[in-house]
Order: C-alpha cells, then sequence, then structure tokens
C-alpha cells in the first residue's frame, strides 16, 4: 500500500501531509481496542500503511526542505528511524 500512497503525496503540502499521518495514526491504533473482526483489521492495516507513508513523506520533505546540509539532515533522519527499529521490539518484550 505505501508504495502506491508515496509517489502521490509529494503534490500536497508537508505540513499537512505529515499532520494528518498522525492524526490517520492515532485513529488506526485507538481502533485497535475497539475492532476485532479480520476484514476490520485488515482495513486497519492498510490504514496503516497510509498513516505511515504520510508521516515518512511529510517528515523527510520536512527536514529537507532547505540548507546546504541536506545529506546531513537525511542522514540523521534515516538513523533515527533505524535506531527505533532496533531499540522498539528489545523495549516491547521487556513490556510484555
Amino acid at each position: 500500500m505505501q508504495f502506491l500512497v508515496i509517489r502521490q503525496l509529494e503534490r500536497f503540502s508537508k505540513f499537512k501531509t505529515f499532520f494528518w499521518g498522525q492524526v490517520l495514526s492515532i485513529f488506526v491504533f485507538s481502533a485497535y481496542a475497539f475492532f476485532t473482526s479480520k476484514f476490520s483489521l485488515v482495513i486497519l492495516q492498510v490504514v496503516l500503511g497510509v498513516a505511515w507513508s504520510c508521516l515518512y513523506v511529510g517528515a523527510l520533505l520536512i527536514v529537507l526542505r532547505g540548507g546546504k546540509e541536506k545529506g546531513t539532515a537525511g542522514g540523521i533522519f534515516q538513523s533515527t528511524l533505524n535506531l527505533c527499529n532496533a531499540i522498539g521490539p528489545i523495549i516491547g518484550g521487556l513490556i510484555a
């Protein structure tokens, strides 16, 4: 789903894209508590893919919007995502 949505987001405002990604993420993670059928969970996963696409594209465009340090900003952004991907499961495992 993300590969379809990401290409379409560049024409919208980066701040609105990021904002709607946050709103959709809040909706999806709140909805997980209430939806129990398999079909509704699949739909939520699709909406989560759209939300992640909005967040990723919006944040990346905001970080890379100006200045001559675009490479450094992009590297720090990607490093932060990778660090979260490594630490998140560890914290989740400790909590569970």
